[in-house]
């Protein structure tokens, strides 16, 4: 049993008031609550809770189960918020890997193309189609860099690779003490 369930001893008519006292938004408010029932009551609000309902309160020790319900929610909302995001850095590498694969793809295509046709009185065509390589190999490089850069962003890496020979001696060793106190 959790602790923000119905306790056995206690009447459905405290347990609706706490289920009420539980949902609200923070700051919760048993004097909200009470006031809510005042209203329908066609009461006037109160500023103070009756003697009933704080005994009510400390009796089903209705602030520690709502403690506890916050605590098991924060946890709740965690797990999910992992679940989603383990299943969006899925997604994402496997876009980058079919990027990576649509580049290899257009890399490995003949760059010339050769097609003969023959006539109805036997001369042959040559039909020649050149794709231009540069272009090619253009394309082939957006794709892998949008592939490596959904890749990194999947794994939390880095969004750029930092080339150590662009480094001087001081952002090295600030990058390298960066690196250690990580761990």
């Amino acid at each position: 049993m959790q602790p923000w369930e119905p306790w056995p001893e206690e009447k459905s008519v405290w347990f609706e008031r706490f289920q009420r006292y539980l949902r609200q938004n923070k700051p919760r408010s048993l004097l909200a609550i009470y006031n809510q029932e005042c209203r329908r009551a066609r009461k006037g609000a109160k500023k103070t809770l009756p003697g009933a309902w704080r005994a009510a309160r400390v009796r089903f020790r209705w602030r520690e189960r709502i403690a506890a319900y916050d605590v098991a929610e924060v946890a709740r909302k965690e797990r999910e918020y992992k679940h989603q995001r383990d299943q969006q850095r899925a997604r994402e590498m496997a876009a980058s890997q079919k990027l990576y694969e649509k580049g290899d793809a257009l890399i490995d295509l003949p760059h010339t193309t050769q097609t003969i046709t023959e006539t109805k009185d036997g001369t042959g065509i040559t039909v020649v189609h050149e794709v231009a390589a540069v272009r090619v190999f253009q394309v082939a490089a957006k794709l892998y860099a949008e592939a490596s850069a959904q890749g990194r962003a999947a794994l939390e890496m880095a969004d750029k690779r930092i080339l150590l020979r662009d480094l001087s001696n001081d952002q090295l060793a600030d990058l390298m003490r960066k690196q250690l106190g990580k761990r």
